[in-house]
């Protein structure tokens, strides 16, 4: 019983480390700004990347994000670029993109989009 509540308390930190980088991401979006609160939003980097770069935990929380991916119906390696049908492969539009939050572009849009739904996703399990 008690490694069951110490697994709870570990995931529901994982939780909210990942939650608290993607709403620092939002809030640099919504504002116009590239900083917030100790997390730089690098334009050219995936939400993967901050996750990854941005939480304690990095090599625990970035695996994770794969399998909510997959969850959501979405491809685990490109969740937004495989959703966008066209000549290219996700991984070609992926590194041919500078600003994969411009919400000017369908990429950007999707991203965005996912980024909102994500942070659902980890609120409703905090």
């Amino acid at each position: 019983m008690q490694e069951l509540l110490s697994t709870e308390i570990s995931l529901k930190g994982e939780y909210l480390s990942v939650l608290s980088v993607l709403e620092k991401m939002q809030y640099c979006i919504d504002n116009g700004i590239d900083v917030y609160d100790g997390v730089v939003l690098h334009s050219g980097m995936g939400i993967c990347w901050h996750v990854l770069v941005y939480t304690p935990e990095p090599e625990i929380t970035a695996l994770y994000l794969s399998t909510v991916f997959v969850a959501m119906g979405l491809d685990s390696d490109y969740p937004v670029e495989s959703q966008i049908k066209g000549a290219y492969s996700p991984a070609y539009i992926f590194t041919h993109t500078r600003d994969l939050y411009c919400t000017s572009t369908k990429q950007g849009e999707l991203r965005v989009k996912l980024l909102a739904d994500l942070i659902e996703y980890f609120k409703k399990r905090v």
